[in-house]
């Protein structure tokens, strides 16, 4: 699961900024004409008329091509998956669910780029800066390109000779070379995506969620009906994953093409690209990569310790789960994801009413969400897995509460999150994610073997609870604080 946010600068910036900031900020300096200006309460004023309006209506944009986005992304999840899966049977899908799993190593090489870049895009646009726009785009493209290229030669030849019963068990010899083509597909769509996140991160910038979010929507109606087709004509698990991958994969690329079309200006030519710069988006994307890691731990790696330790039904079962629980979740991202930027824009405007407006509003959004979705996790979750995936699984009173504990724990932690992100808090936010999913999961290694599935949530549960839920709204609440007393977050 990978978060951005953003607001610009001018390119001069004072040498005391330069001093006193740190390397996130390093990347993402208040403007200079705001901070040193005599005039700074005027600037200010304007900068929040100018910057109020167009961040509101980007916003209401964005919501509203999410809520159309989740609709087609709710058929295929709930409709034509189900019908697939059911033609499948519970080998195939679980060789489906295990590749899906095992394709999120890849995309940790995209080194958290993302925030960094989405904040640095908006301080240029606001000093309508393009050739800082350019050396941005340019200085993180070109790096990511050579190190996923590097991954690439160096993990394909290395899967294709791996011996997949080690990985995964005995249980799958019958279908190695099923999943080993699985594998090897997912890795090269995966990387894919890791170069269209660079264009994303730099689209987010220009406060154009909603145009990801159309893109989105197209891949979505596209692969509903090739789903479908999928589990009445060839219903094997490499033919499902060619229909919900590749049209989402594709989306995304003709919606690069055409921002890149559109801003001509950011061809990533190396004479664009800048050291510094570089280092400094990489520094502080080793930081948010934590977040990718913990993302994964939390979600692809218990698929992978449940398929490791239990049997074919029951990871078809957890695997069947957690995509209804990945769902919903999304259904946040429609908020957090846009206002990401949004707040950045605002707190480097100074602009602290409208930040504690959208906070409030954050808090009662993602407070009653997070209740409604274990709601339901805890009282229709069992009825809802078995009507819509048959008996290809065969859920738990006990994992749905589970779920539905830490679905909304997960709300809680990544609403806050996010919006630490939209306030240029990167580093230790994202450290305080990754060690509690690293824990954990350690825990749910040693729940899962002793116990069973069932239990596998119970100790990301404790620990979400005892830890970043507590830590991150006190975070959030002290950088509010700290920027009504001096303009400035710390």
């Amino acid at each position: 699961m990978l978060a951005q946010a953003g607001q610009q600068q001018h390119s001069e910036m004072s040498t005391e900024a330069q001093q006193t900031h740190s390397t996130e900020a390093a990347v993402i300096p208040i403007p200079s004409r705001i901070v040193g200006s005599p005039h700074r309460f005027r600037a200010l004023a304007l900068a929040r008329l100018r910057g109020s309006g167009f961040r509101t209506r980007r916003l209401a944009y964005a919501l509203g091509t999410s809520v159309a986005s989740k609709v087609f992304g709710v058929f295929a999840q709930f409709i034509a998956l189900p019908i697939a899966i059911r033609a499948l049977g519970i080998d195939h899908f679980a060789i489906y669910a295990m590749a899906m799993a095992s394709s999120a190593w890849i995309t940790l090489v995209g080194l958290g780029i993302g925030p960094g870049l989405t904040v640095s895009v908006v301080a240029a646009r606001a000093a309508a800066d393009k050739r800082r726009e350019t050396q941005l785009f340019a200085s993180a493209m070109l790096p990511t390109l050579l190190i996923t290229g590097s991954v690439l030669a160096v993990l394909l030849p290395i899967v294709s000779a791996a011996r997949v019963t080690a990985i995964f068990g005995s249980q799958y010899a019958p279908s190695r070379y099923a999943l080993l083509h699985c594998l090897q597909f997912v890795i090269l769509l995966s990387a894919a995506q890791i170069l269209l996140s660079v264009v994303e991160a730099t689209q987010a910038g220009y406060q154009e969620h909603y145009r990801m979010n159309l893109a989105a929507m197209c891949g979505s109606a596209i692969s509903v009906p090739l789903i479908i087709l999928t589990g009445r004509t060839a219903p094997t698990a490499f033919a499902l994953l060619m229909a919900t991958q590749l049209p989402a994969v594709a989306s995304r690329m003709v919606n690069a093409v055409i921002f890149l079309r559109r801003n001509k200006h950011l061809r990533p030519v190396t004479r664009a690209l800048d050291a510094r710069t570089s280092r400094a988006l990489l520094k502080d994307g080793a930081a948010f990569s934590t977040v990718s890691v913990g993302s994964f731990v939390n979600t692809s790696l218990l698929t992978l310790l449940v398929a490791r330790f239990t049997n074919s039904a029951t990871t078809a079962t957890f695997a069947a789960a957690q995509g209804i629980f990945s769902l919903l979740f999304g259904l946040i991202s429609m908020l957090t994801v846009p206002l990401s930027p949004a707040v950045s824009d605002s707190a480097v405007k100074a602009d602290v009413p409208w930040l504690r407006r959208a906070y409030a509003i954050l808090l009662r959004y993602s407070l009653a969400y997070g209740i409604a979705g274990a709601a339901f996790f805890a009282v229709f979750g069992c009825a809802a897995l078995r009507l819509w995936y048959g008996k290809t699984v065969a859920p738990t009173q006990i994992l749905m509460n589970g779920f539905g504990a830490y679905f909304a724990l997960g709300v809680w932690e990544h609403a806050h999150h996010m919006f630490l992100i939209g306030l240029r808090q990167i580093s230790r936010p994202s450290l305080l994610f990754f060690s509690r999913s690293a824990v954990g999961t350690m825990g749910a290694a040693l729940i899962v073997r002793a116990w069973g599935a069932d239990w596998v949530l119970l100790s990301a549960c404790l620990l979400t609870a005892s830890t970043t839920a507590v830590i991150f709204h006190r975070l959030v609440r002290r950088e509010l604080l700290l920027l009504g007393n001096t303009g400035s977050p710390s």
